[in-house]
């Protein structure tokens, strides 16, 4: 079917409306997974998270600091690494308007629930305008939209999987899409919508925020290629006078394309990325954690957060075992709905004589023709989007067991240590292929063809990842109820004898702290007791980094004497019974992590000097 003026009218009349019914929808699903984690009162169920408990903790100890510069610095916290909410994932958008707020939110108060319904509702929001200004049908557009918010690599970045809520927002990687595709001739105002999606992912992930990026500087310079090459005549040589217009008629145009990167780095130091002092922003790691060439068809992962329960999302399809274990994080199988979609896409274009398979015609929303394989409008993000997965494959290219190294990965070392979990990057082509796809067929197929086929696609995707959706929704599911059950998780956070060491103290001291789950609880108490704490998870500290920061207790330790006016959390055995022999201090062992005082305020009780026994 060719896309006529009738969806052009639409999109025109009723397109906010269809991508608000899009949006709507996202959300929903969004509820039907996340529905007791929303209530931002309640906060128990993080006690049994990984990486959203880091991001609910580092807000809290963020809210209740007083403002300093940089705005996201957190110095209560990590005190002997320095950090940021850039670095506990305590998504900086967020975070920092809501400290404005602090003294009228409730003293429990997680907005990590309510960020992934909001990145859901955004996403298909996003991804139906996407497809409506390119000329998808509405119908068509609505049905993209709700496949894009359930693919896997959307579902599987929420808590109680991953815990990335922030990576949730794939709407900013629709966003640069769109805003490639569709600002050419608005070049200023193109410019500014960039600068504002630049700041928002910025301080959103700075995993998306690079995607961006990298969309924003081929856009830009695709563009500024296109002045200069205006200014110079067949023969190659400049036209003075348009050479003239290009300076001072485009000045407006250069400045942008100086003063956006620089923006940018003032945000992100406002927002804490350079707050960093001993630690390194730069983790290593690149390469393991890549992403195979085939990632799009396999569905099989052998990533932790499964816990044996399955290997495979797909129930049709087992998949294969890819090469590296940490390639989970470019794993993006489209799911079996996406394939049959392709399927007929290549089906149809083989019958269909009047398309060719080099040439997809659409109608945007200016009302002109575009060849989205090979019209220069597209080229930006089809080099943004392949340079990306380039990246994701880290200089290699794996299928099954087997790779084949290209060492063209020396490219990228300016970025590779920022960007270990380089598997990411593959998300911008999927989309790109996923709107080339809904134009294609909404070129070759009568809507009496394509709108079966789309229900029958979303009824094929959603029963391919029927056992994904129900694991994710019993996982949710079992942390709330079990979080009811006992919502003080840990024994250390029911001794109410305990309650007057942390009110009678203003720090604690964890070391050698080579298991930083074990202080989880501690880092609670923390932000409870308004306590200081020397060292916890953050996303760029490693153990060398965190043994560096506590040899020197180690150092007291060895030495028989410990600076006083802390409470010490030590979690190495010998160094407790050590500990535990000091004069004039009290101890006390809770699930392999023991507490020393000295009592001062506490003199009595069962955690008295010297009397003290370790309690399980």
């Amino acid at each position: 079917m060719k896309t006529t003026g009738t969806w052009r009218w639409w999109y025109e009349k009723h397109g906010a409306i269809t991508a608000v019914g899009a949006g709507i929808l996202s959300a929903l699903l969004a509820v039907y997974f996340y529905r007791g984690m929303l209530d931002p009162r309640d906060a128990d169920w993080l006690l049994h998270e990984g990486d959203s408990f880091q991001h609910y903790i580092g807000w809290q100890f963020f809210r209740q600091e007083p403002w300093g510069w940089p705005l996201g610095a957190v110095k209560t916290l990590a005190t002997e690494l320095s950090t940021s909410i850039v670095y506990t994932d305590s998504i900086p958008l967020y975070a920092i308007p809501l400290k404005l707020f602090h003294h009228w939110l409730p003293d429990t108060f997680q907005y990590l629930g309510l960020a992934i319904v909001i990145n859901y509702c955004l996403n298909g929001l996003v991804a139906c305008r996407l497809l409506l200004s390119v000329g998808v049908p509405a119908y068509a557009a609505l049905a993209g939209a709700l496949l894009i918010s359930s693919l896997p690599i959307v579902i599987l970045r929420g808590i109680g999987i991953q815990g990335h809520e922030a990576l949730t927002a794939h709407w900013i990687i629709l966003i640069a899409i769109e805003l490639t595709l569709t600002t050419e001739k608005q070049r200023l105002k193109g410019a500014v919508c960039w600068l504002l999606l630049l700041t928002v992912a910025v301080l959103m992930h700075f995993y998306l925020f690079f995607m961006a990026g990298v969309f924003w500087a081929v856009w830009w310079l695709s563009i500024s290629y296109r002045v200069v090459k205006g200014a110079i005549d067949a023969r190659g040589k400049p036209v003075r006078q348009h050479m003239m217009s290009v300076l001072y008629s485009y000045q407006a145009w250069w400045l942008m394309g100086v003063a956006t990167p620089c923006i940018i780095l003032v945000v992100m130091w406002g927002a804490g990325y350079f707050h960093l002092d001993s630690q390194s922003a730069a983790s290593g790691g690149y390469g393991f954690y890549s992403a195979e060439l085939l990632t799009f068809f396999n569905p099989r992962s052998s990533a932790w957060f499964f816990n044996d329960n399955f290997t495979s999302l797909s129930v049709l399809f087992p998949g294969w075992q890819p090469a590296k274990e940490g390639q989970y994080e470019g794993m993006a199988y489209v799911g079996a709905g996406v394939l049959l979609l392709w399927l007929a896409l290549i089906v149809s274009t083989w019958f269909n004589c009047g398309v060719n398979l080099a040439s997809v015609n659409a109608v945007n929303n200016d009302g002109y023709h575009q060849e989205a394989l090979v019209d220069h409008r597209w080229l930006p993000a089809w080099i943004a989007s392949v340079g990306l997965f380039a990246f994701a494959m880290a200089g290699e290219v794996s299928i099954g067991q087997g790779s084949i190294p290209l060492y063209y990965d020396m490219l990228f070392e300016p970025f590779k240590d920022y960007l270990r979990s380089s598997g990411r990057m593959v998300w911008p082509l999927l989309y790109l292929l996923l709107v080339i796809t809904f134009i294609q067929l909404a070129q070759n197929m009568r809507a009496c063809w394509l709108l079966p086929l789309l229900v029958l696609a979303m009824v094929v995707q959603r029963e391919d990842l029927r056992e994904l959706y129900s694991f994710m929704r019993n996982k949710v599911k079992n942390q709330v109820e079990a979080s009811r059950v006992d919502p003080r998780a840990y024994d250390v956070l029911k001794d109410d004898e305990l309650s007057q060491v942390w009110a009678s103290h203003d720090s604690l001291i964890a070391f050698p702290a080579h298991d930083l789950d074990a202080i989880k609880p501690y880092l609670w108490l923390a932000a409870e007791y308004h306590l200081s704490i020397n060292v916890a998870y953050l996303a760029r500290a490693n153990q060398q980094i965190i043994d560096a920061a506590t040899q020197t207790y180690r150092r007291h330790l060895a030495q028989g004497e410990l600076p006083e006016g802390h409470v010490y959390l030590i979690t190495d055995h010998e160094l407790s019974q050590q500990a535990c022999r000091l004069a004039s201090w009290a101890c006390v062992t809770h699930e392999n992590v023991t507490i020393l005082w000295q009592p001062v305020a506490v003199s009595s009780g069962r955690y008295s000097p010297l009397s003290s026994q370790a309690t399980q």
